[in-house]
């Protein structure tokens, strides 16, 4: 979902929020990179949710503003007695877009 208001110095800002669903994820261990004795393995990641916002100021051609990026992931299917525990993730960065 996409707003765009106008501040009272008469700037644009433009914000963004969005759902995604993760369907099925990958992990790919590459364990025999830290040791010739393990062999690599793939874990299947069964879902998770994610949510990403975005608030940016349009300032002529250039656009500024923070993103925040949010994933909780479900616990890998166990390989042995390997899995990705179920974790959460938080992602802040600042956006620059020029506009041509």
């Amino acid at each position: 979902m996409t707003s765009k208001l106008k501040l009272n110095n008469g700037k644009p800002l433009h914000s963004t929020v969005e759902y995604r669903h993760l369907l099925r994820g990958l992990q790919d261990a590459r364990l025999s990179d830290s040791s010739a004795l393990e062999s690599d393995v793939r874990l299947k990641q069964g879902g998770g949710f994610g949510l990403y916002t975005q608030f940016m100021l349009q300032l002529g051609t250039l656009s500024v503003g923070p993103t925040l990026s949010y994933w909780q992931l479900d616990q890998s299917d166990p390989v042995g007695t390997l899995s990705e525990p179920r974790n959460k993730t938080y992602e802040f960065g600042l956006k620059l877009a020029y506009q041509f």
